[in-house]
């Protein structure tokens, strides 16, 4: 899947069951809307759930959500969401971004991680690290930066829409989707 920015990156600490990483896809409209970008599995596992806006994939594949590790995907889309008892690999594709599911005002991804039941933080012990991009959360809320390296991405809630034309290369094998500030954008669009 492309890398994709435009709205906020969310990223919770221990106390915040929100724990999680938000990723917003392009889009022509601001607001909750019909998108065809996918949404890719992180990682492989069971689809253990897959109703409401919500995909558990658990990495384990014992077939239960409250045990091993857990990727939470909210916010995805009724069509085409890949259905109970499916076994997913790194990159497969979960469904499509939306609104549904809880309470949203834009289409996103919310994506989320679970040991034995618990939320695990998006930084910490545990970080997030996703293709090599390790979440680190900021001091205000809907702060925070994915870290590659000598790259940094930054949290950005005020992005406008980006084209769908957007590839970065280097970048081309992340399984999310996520924001990038707009001066990202610049230097890396080609």
């Amino acid at each position: 899947m492309d890398l994709y920015g435009g709205s906020t990156c969310r990223l919770g600490g221990a106390a915040d069951v929100r724990a999680a990483l938000d990723f917003s896809p392009p889009s022509a409209e601001p607001g909750c809307g019909e998108n065809w970008s996918w949404v890719t599995a992180a990682g492989p596992g069971l689809v253990v759930r897959s109703e409401a806006g919500t995909v558990v994939v658990d990495m384990d594949g014992d077939g239960y959500e409250q045990t091993g590790w857990n990727i939470i995907y909210l916010h995805i889309a009724t069509a085409h969401r890949v259905p109970v008892g499916t076994w997913v690999e790194a990159g497969d594709r979960i469904g499509h971004p939306s609104c549904e599911g809880g309470i949203s005002t834009g289409t996103h991804l919310h994506i989320a991680r679970k040991y034995n039941g618990e939320w695990v933080p998006a930084e910490g012990p545990l970080s997030f690290v996703m293709s090599g991009w390790k979440a680190k959360s900021g001091s205000q809320y809907l702060s925070g930066w994915l870290v590659k390296g000598d790259e940094v991405v930054k949290a950005n809630t005020l992005a406008p829409p980006v084209p769908r034309t957007f590839t970065a290369k280097t970048l081309k094998r992340l399984c999310v989707i996520f924001h990038l500030a707009p001066k990202w954008w610049a230097k890396h669009e080609k």
